[in-house]
């Protein structure tokens, strides 16, 4: 969780690449860690990453409302993903349920990220929110990919069982560990 977190803060200060004002990966390492640790762990690892974050680099004031998302960008997309899977069943491994689960959330946490901003400092909700949109078509379909490559290569090493849960690789074939 601690290895997440600071990842996560770290990648958060590192400049966006030349012409790509929307272009950020800070949230995978929090995205990863909800897949890696369950809805709980990822929630807290969230939460100290944008602590930490303020702690090392603060700009402005702190706002709890930020913190609050950060957690949520970890949390939620796991447990979007396991919504509809019995808790006795392993969990399928796929690209395309990765990329819904993680665009949901991540709308979802980035438009609350827009209306705290929008509330606090004046700036227009609507501009902010259509920024954040497209940040997510880009930023959902990579951390998808990323996650996927990372829990595919962990079940192979680790027999199937990633934290809290129980796994099974689709794309290996038919198996008989579920």
């Amino acid at each position: 969780m601690a290895m997440l977190a600071s990842m996560s803060a770290a990648l958060h200060f590192l400049p966006a690449p030349p012409g790509s004002a929307i272009f950020s990966l800070g949230g995978f390492p929090l995205v990863l860690s909800g897949f890696l640790l369950g809805p709980g762990g990822g929630f807290w690892c969230g939460a100290v990453a944008d602590v930490l974050s303020y702690v090392v680099h603060p700009m402005g004031m702190f706002f709890p409302g930020y913190t609050l998302t950060s957690a949520l960008t970890a949390a939620l997309p796991i447990a979007l993903y396991r919504a509809g899977t019995p808790h006795d069943q392993p969990l399928p491994l796929s690209a395309g349920r990765l990329v819904c689960a993680i665009l949901i959330s991540q709308e979802l946490t980035k438009l609350l990220v827009a209306l705290f901003t929008s509330k606090l400092f004046g700036l227009p909700f609507q501009a902010l929110a259509a920024k954040s949109a497209l940040e997510q078509l880009l930023h959902a379909p990579l951390y998808a990919y990323g996650v996927f490559l990372v829990l595919r290569r962990l079940i192979r090493i680790r027999n199937f069982r990633i934290g809290a849960y129980q796994w099974r690789d689709e794309s290996a074939g038919p198996s008989n560990h579920a």
